[in-house]
């Protein structure tokens, strides 16, 4: 029998409220038993906006990258 991971990484900002959404969504709907995220010190994404922390400041706008894993059942996928 084979088991089949999905391992899934996920790009938000730390304002963003989609952050709380997805949470919520992996926690309370497909129950997934891990999530870890990560808060970058600055990135990119395809608006070509820089966002960084800079020592003197806290920014609110920075990268944060959600990961988890989790078993695919056999003929289901999310």
């Amino acid at each position: 029998m084979k088991n089949e991971i999905l391992f899934a990484r996920v790009y938000v900002t730390e304002g963003d409220k989609l952050l709380a959404i997805i949470m919520k969504y992996l926690h309370d709907e497909i129950h997934i038993k891990g999530v870890t995220v990560f808060r970058a010190i600055t990135g990119f994404g395809k608006s070509g906006a820089l966002h960084s922390s800079v020592l003197l400041t806290m920014s609110m706008d920075l990268p944060l990258v959600v990961e988890f894993l989790m078993k695919l059942k056999s003929g289901k996928s999310h």
